[in-house]
């Protein structure tokens, strides 16, 4: 008899044990994460200048009909990746069309002197509506989003 309690007690434990091992298989899901890369092409017809903090240290160059990609690495959650492009920080973003017609991207949506877009203009760095969107979700639990900004020749003619 010892013999056959030992070994039915030790199936109702594998039984126990493996509805346990469901249990908290089922339970624990994979965080979320979005990988982001964030690529500016310039096709206005001229140089473009992107000072996109108070300093002029991280200013970027980008000659006609260049193309430049920024990867950003991955964040928690599931984002648009906008959170990641490199002005995020809500400073105000210079672009220098040329060496001499500045237009400003703000994070607002007020009135501003001079040439500049808001958050209502949908060619604002700082609006979603404003870049090319590519998202791609192989799994449930990580995106991928590339956002294409295109300078065109109407920004130009715009900052003149």
């Amino acid at each position: 008899m010892t013999s056959k309690g030992t070994t039915i007690y030790f199936r109702e434990f594998k039984v126990i044990l493996l509805w346990l091992v469901i249990l908290i298989l089922s339970g624990c899901q994979g965080e979320e994460t979005t990988t982001s890369k964030f690529v500016l092409h310039n096709q206005s017809g001229g140089v473009v200048q992107i000072a996109p903090s108070l300093t002029l240290s991280d200013t970027l160059i980008l000659k006609n009909n260049q193309i430049l990609e920024f990867d950003f690495g991955f964040e928690r959650g599931t984002t648009q990746g906008i959170e990641t492009a490199f002005f995020a920080d809500g400073f105000p973003v210079t672009v220098i069309f040329n060496n001499q017609f500045p237009v400003v991207h703000y994070r607002d949506s007020v009135q501003h002197l001079g040439k500049f877009y808001n958050m209502l203009s949908d060619r604002c760095f700082y609006n979603t509506s404003s870049y090319k969107k590519k998202i791609d979700d192989p799994s449930k639990n990580s995106r991928f989003v590339t956002l294409t900004y295109t300078f065109t020749a109407e920004d130009y003619a715009f900052a003149k």
